[in-house]
């Protein structure tokens, strides 16, 4: 059996969070553009992750040893964190909002294809060397998981950041954008000390759920 500390990595469903802070502090600087289709694009990368994983396509591990602040290892994740795979989800998630949203502007569609390509560069200074590029032929990562103390004042300073950007710009009910940042922060906080769920596929479901959940707070901050 495994036993977990606050000492060691911790995770729950809320992991990885942290990009919905680049979401909202986006939304505060285009007002104009769908808050739901941001916080989709600013996880994208992982949806597809989540799916390419329970397809059986893409591998994760739970390991408590991994690294001090997750204990996950991601051996095989080229067709969702992949360089080129990233670059053509984001090109695609500026379309498909496109589509959607007929009346988008170009800058629109561009802030939705940056804000999905963010959370590639993000996980290239979080991962511990397993973020592939150059079709899987290499793997980069710098390695701030290695960090505990670190990781979790950039985690939980991303969130804090896009919901003030965002409370104080006034393109929204300031109200409904504290309520979700004040959730979000409990919920990353309990991530890091709450044992992960087992198997790797019950964490990946909860993700998927998480995922969903935040597209409709989007949703809902923006409703009048």
């Amino acid at each position: 059996m495994l036993a977990f500390s606050t000492k060691k990595a911790t995770l729950g469903a809320f992991m990885f969070i942290g990009h919905y802070g680049v979401a909202l502090a986006a939304k505060a600087t285009s007002p104009d553009t769908p808050l739901p289709a941001l916080m989709i694009s600013t996880q994208l990368i992982d949806i597809v992750f989540c799916i390419l994983v329970l397809a059986k396509v893409e591998k994760l591990e739970i390991d408590p040893n991994a690294n001090p602040t997750v204990p996950i290892r991601t051996p095989y994740i080229p067709f969702s964190h992949g360089l080129e795979s990233a670059i053509v989800l984001s090109v695609l998630c500026a379309f498909g909002a496109g589509v959607i949203y007929t009346d988008l502007t170009t800058q629109a569609l561009w802030l939705i294809a940056l804000v999905c390509f963010s959370h590639w560069l993000i996980d290239v200074v979080m991962h511990v060397g397993d973020v592939p590029v150059a079709f899987n032929r290499y793997k980069i990562g710098l390695g701030l998981w290695n960090y505990r103390k670190i990781s979790i004042c950039l985690e939980l300073g991303l969130i804090a950041f896009g919901t003030i950007m965002l409370a104080n710009a006034g393109v929204v009910a300031s109200w409904k954008v504290w309520c979700v940042g004040a959730v979000m922060l409990a919920g990353q906080t309990y991530s890091f000390f709450a044992p992960p769920p087992e198997p790797a596929n019950r964490l990946v479901g909860s993700m998927i759920v998480l995922y969903a959940i935040m597209t409709w707070a989007g949703w809902w901050i923006e409703t009048p």
